[in-house]
């Protein structure tokens, strides 16, 4: 089904955001990161930007609708193994005061498909872990909302590539996370191979572990949107 997709700048307001027509609208949110390029027209350039797009079988996925079940993301297995991945991001053992907490906010923030885990200092192990969980499992998710963590470019790099060949991942917030120009050209490279995302927010939230591109990424941009 051929679907309409509208990449916009961050400055502009979600004008359809209330919309539920059959055409699913897609956005790509770069925020301050536009901001902190040296080219002045960039802004300009994603306020004007307007193409379509064959979305290849994303799974019908409507991650705003509501969901009578509640059904977790990951197993307590699965769980054990994200913590441990944090406390290595973080240098400190795993306490089962930390264990305990991890737990209680990923049991309840974790369901139906989506993973959100936001403001927690993750990182490149944290990073590796869940892309170890997506090469397991390629469509169990539908959601990733990363923001205001400390992925870097080296833990940007190992997702993905698993989400490039994800069918089922339709949102990926990956705002605030210390991003630099390497990080962000494999963001737009490895949405070149997938198929599914129709929501990327790589912006600055608060000017906290500021996501910064330049030139180098914008060409890598540039090419995604002739293609997609």
């Amino acid at each position: 089904m051929k679907q309409h997709r509208r990449l916009k700048s961050a400055y502009k307001d979600r004008e359809a955001s209330g919309s539920r027509s059959h055409h699913r609208q897609s956005m790509l949110k770069i925020g301050s990161a536009v901001a902190t390029s040296e080219n002045p027209n960039l802004s300009r350039l994603f306020e004007k930007i307007y193409c379509s797009n064959r979305r290849v079988n994303a799974t019908a996925i409507d991650i705003d609708s509501i969901v009578d079940e509640r059904r977790p993301t990951f197993t307590e297995e699965e769980l054990m193994e994200l913590f441990l991945a944090r406390s290595a991001d973080l240098g400190v053992p795993p306490l089962p005061t930390m264990q305990a907490r991890f737990l209680d906010v990923a049991r309840k923030l974790c369901l139906n498909r989506k993973v959100t885990f936001t403001e927690m200092n993750l990182g490149s192990h944290f990073a590796t872990e869940l892309a170890s969980l997506l090469q397991r499992g390629p469509h169990r998710f539908c959601k990733l909302d990363l923001r205001k963590n400390v992925l870097s470019d080296t833990g940007v790099k190992i997702l993905m590539q698993q989400i490039a060949r994800s069918k089922s991942i339709a949102y990926l917030n990956l705002a605030s996370n210390e991003l630099t120009n390497e990080g962000m050209t494999a963001i737009f490279e490895g949405l070149r191979e997938n198929q599914s995302v129709v929501s990327l927010d790589v912006s600055t939230i608060e000017g906290v572990a500021r996501n910064r591109v330049s030139a180098g990424a914008i060409e890598a941009l540039k090419v995604l949107l002739e293609e997609n």
